[in-house]
């Protein structure tokens, strides 16, 4: 009876991990805003409002400053080896952040700002300073295609607050992203919800099997 209920809890244990991984990608709502969100162009910009979430695809401006060597957005990063059982990671050291002026075709430049713990991604993101196992920069040149979902905070100026989504790349290079990202989270659950309901039933069937005999 015993290794029944070791089975079983085997099964549960990973179960409830399964949980906090579908808790994570339920609040990245990413996808779904950018999927209802209005797309930003000249003949739509009349009739935005603030509080609208628009997804737009642009230039960063060759105005934008730099702040942090040729960047004009960047992250240093040092490396945290692991310890005690915990994976190591890159952890976030200094943050080279502003507002960030972005050319969209017929429409003219607006600022676009991130969230103060702001994550440089896409494909266009270059890593430079790197040592290996001790620190690197990720940063953004100006002149790099963005593409982002954000909430308009004003519109004369027109400014747009992108949080975490803003991403070097075309518009359909996001999408692809974002598309990618709920298949992970999908294929985590899989590998982890099968194998998990497979312990709990082997372990619930010797159970009655063994009640019954």
């Amino acid at each position: 009876m015993k290794r029944d209920y070791i089975l079983i809890i085997g099964g549960l244990v990973p179960l409830l991990f399964s949980i906090f991984v579908l808790n994570y990608f339920f609040k990245d709502d990413r996808k779904e805003l950018f999927e209802s969100a209005k797309l930003l162009e000249k003949n739509t910009v009349v009739n935005l409002a603030i509080g609208d979430f628009v997804k737009f695809s642009g230039i960063l401006s060759d105005k934008n400053a730099k702040v942090k060597d040729e960047y004009v957005l960047a992250v240093k990063e040092v490396f945290k080896k692991g310890q005690n059982g915990k994976r190591s990671e890159w952890i976030k050291e200094e943050l080279f952040l502003q507002p960030l002026l972005v050319s969209v075709h017929g429409i003219e430049d607006f600022e676009a700002t991130v969230a103060n713990d702001y994550l440089p991604c896409g494909d266009f993101v270059k890593i430079s300073d790197s040592i290996p196992k001790k620190s690197r920069t990720l940063g953004i040149l100006a002149g790099v295609s963005v593409s982002a979902v954000g909430k308009i905070t004003s519109l004369n100026p027109l400014k747009i607050q992108t949080a975490h989504s803003l991403c070097t790349g075309t518009i359909e290079n996001y999408e692809d992203y974002l598309n990618k990202k709920w298949l992970g989270y999908l294929l985590i659950l899989f590998c982890i919800a099968i194998p998990s309901l497979g312990l709990v039933y082997l372990g619930l069937f010797k159970v009655r099997k063994e009640s019954t005999a």
